[in-house]
């Protein structure tokens, strides 16, 4: 169903009855008349290039990204991912090119929709850190968080853990002593 034309104050500016008293010929001579509706001449319809489908899953995972953060980070509803990458529904129109561009520069979607940290530049991904823990063993813990995200017994356990989170999100390991001070090349 195609949404109506509205009035800014909600109301229908269609007159339907005028509508369906006009002879198809009307119609089409009407529309032509209209500056803002026009169709498009035949040069202009040769320049229009068709906007090239997508892999989602693809893309989404070239960036490293969960379907929930994929979908935050570019605006998109989750569910709407979600039935693309499984097939239950198509990219259409204005998605199409959305994930496109995503396709060729997926920093500039978040710098336009104005992502704080986008503002400065690009978007920072935040390391992720292997550190003591307090209650004993080792963390790993996402630069500038208070909490840890997963805990292991030694430090190489973690290291390897750290390192396979780190792969999928494109991002580097920091390892730290037991006295916080950061141990060179072990990440």
């Amino acid at each position: 169903m195609k949404p109506r034309a509205k009035t800014k104050h909600g109301r229908d500016r269609t007159d339907w009855k005028r509508l369906r008293a006009m002879t198809e010929e009307e119609v089409l001579a009407a529309a032509r008349s209209d500056e803002d509706a026009r169709p498009a001449t035949e040069s202009e319809l040769e320049e229009f290039r068709p906007v090239p489908m997508v892999d989602v899953k693809a893309v989404r995972r070239g960036l490293g990204l969960s379907q929930a953060a994929f979908a935050s980070r570019f605006g998109v509803n989750l569910r709407t991912v979600q039935d693309w990458e499984q097939g239950r529904r198509r990219p259409e129109g204005p998605a199409r090119l959305l994930l496109a561009v995503i396709e060729r520069d997926p920093d500039v979607v978040p710098r336009v929709l104005g992502a704080p940290e986008a503002k400065a530049g690009k978007v920072k991904k935040q390391d992720i850190h292997v550190v003591p823990h307090p209650a004993g063993g080792w963390a790993i813990r996402r630069e500038g968080a208070s909490r840890a995200s997963a805990r292991h017994e030694t430090q190489r356990a973690a290291i390897a853990a750290a390192r396979v989170r780190a792969g999928r999100e494109r991002v580097a390991v920091v390892v730290h002593r037991r006295d916080g001070s950061v141990r060179a090349g072990a990440g």
